[in-house]
């Protein structure tokens, strides 16, 4: 390798490394109040089964009204972001998705009661089938 391609090969590996660690930063500082949870948490599915792909989640949002919802679970960690919940949730799995009505498809794969805490030092509460 030449010195010129030794040195453009050093600036742009610098330059990546120096975009991952902003990226990094803006992440940690990006969590910080506005998304700590306060006011009911985001809820986390872990699929230990390996055979649901859509949960029903129903119980009560951060304002205490009632609410549910179909989230559709592809992966063994399935993160349920943008829906906030608190106190106690009944979940329902099942062995499809979500269909064009946004109610769940399939055959009943599990379900079960999570306990939401108000608030915690992290933002999701995980339950799993």
């Amino acid at each position: 390798m030449t010195s010129k391609s030794a040195v453009k090969l050093r600036r742009k590996t610098g330059a990546a490394a120096g975009v991952l660690a902003t990226a990094a930063a803006l992440t940690l500082l990006g969590s910080g109040s506005a998304f700590a949870g306060t006011s009911g948490q985001q809820l986390a599915f872990h699929d230990r089964l390996g055979n649901t792909y859509s949960v029903w989640v129903d119980g009560h949002n951060q304002y205490g009204q009632p609410v549910a919802h179909c989230f559709n679970t592809p992966n063994t960690d399935n993160y349920l972001s943008g829906w906030w919940w608190q106190s106690n949730v009944d979940v329902t799995g099942y062995s499809g998705g979500c269909g064009s009505d946004g109610k769940p498809t399939g055959d009943v794969t599990f379900s079960t009661s999570a306990w939401v805490p108000l608030s915690q030092s992290g933002d999701w509460t995980t339950f799993s089938d």
